[in-house]
């Protein structure tokens, strides 16, 4: 996985990025049930953010605010909503295939089907 995240952020733009790293906590959260729906509490500051996607804290707070001009994202304080799914994975040209969520592709009647259906 780790590999998979090198190769692919050399060749993402800081807002993809940006929505790649979004993206897939929402997926993440939405596998393991701790989200319900497109809503997550994200306990994150820009200066975390940029740390994690090699941006500037300052790059980071243009590109948040891109994401929400965009509709793609909401925030309330720690509180994270995706508002536009499909437009958050394209922006983020997110591939879930490293995560390896398979089964949630091949059982979509599974717990985690259910959860992730329509996001990956």
């Amino acid at each position: 996985m780790l590999r998979e995240r090198i190769i692919d952020e050399g060749d993402a733009t800081p807002s993809g990025r940006i929505a790649f790293l979004i993206y897939e906590v929402m997926l993440r959260m939405r596998a393991v049930g701790v989200a319900q729906d497109q809503s997550f509490d994200f306990p994150i500051t820009q200066s975390d953010l940029a740390d994690a996607t090699g941006l500037t804290p300052v790059h980071v707070n243009r590109m948040l605010q891109r994401l929400r001009e965009d509709g793609l994202i909401a925030t309330e304080g720690k509180r994270w909503t995706v508002l536009y799914a499909a437009g958050l994975r394209k922006a983020a040209k997110f591939e879930a295939s490293y995560l390896h969520l398979d089964r949630a592709k091949d059982e979509p009647g599974s717990e985690v089907g259910k959860r992730l259906r329509g996001l990956i």
